[in-house]
């Protein structure tokens, strides 16, 4: 196996944008990055598209510890076997989600197979496999140390 080697933060804030004003996002961040910057660059330097990626809407994945150990409460945003981590600006859960498998064990918290589903195989606009993109491996105490800071 793999040696755990991210860290990981919920930020939970508002977009700036005057559509959402008050409504507060949850936004992974991966070793001091914002997962939406990484997956904005990764898109950029694949397929020459900026994705407008952004959090998730609070309290609409409540309670967020669930949501992101693989369980979330609502079913907008699971799509099969994996979770919806990212969701499009406009705020709509299945306008442009990047989703992946969260797996938890013991002995580590992994994020892989992240996939955009309006890009997945067949999709008219064209198939966008997201090869090289991840996998991130968090210690569990630190994810945990991590969804409790989100739950204050």
């Amino acid at each position: 196996m793999n040696s755990i080697s991210n860290r990981i933060r919920f930020r939970v804030a508002p977009l700036d944008d005057p559509l959402w004003h008050g409504h507060l996002f949850v936004q992974p961040e991966i070793d001091g990055q914002l997962l939406a910057t990484i997956a904005q660059a990764y898109q950029l330097s694949k397929y020459s598209h900026d994705a407008p990626y952004a959090g998730l809407r609070l309290p609409a994945i409540e309670p967020a510890s669930e949501h992101f150990s693989g369980d979330p409460t609502s079913a907008a945003y699971r799509y099969g076997s994996r979770v919806q981590v990212l969701g499009c600006t406009c705020g709509i859960p299945s306008c442009w989600p990047l989703v992946c498998r969260i797996e938890v064990s013991r002995q580590v918290i992994l994020w892989h197979d992240f996939a955009n589903p309006h890009r997945g195989p067949g999709a008219a606009a064209g198939f966008w496999p997201f090869e090289g993109f991840g996998p991130f491996r968090f210690s569990p105490q630190q994810y945990e140390h991590a969804l409790r800071h989100l739950a204050a």
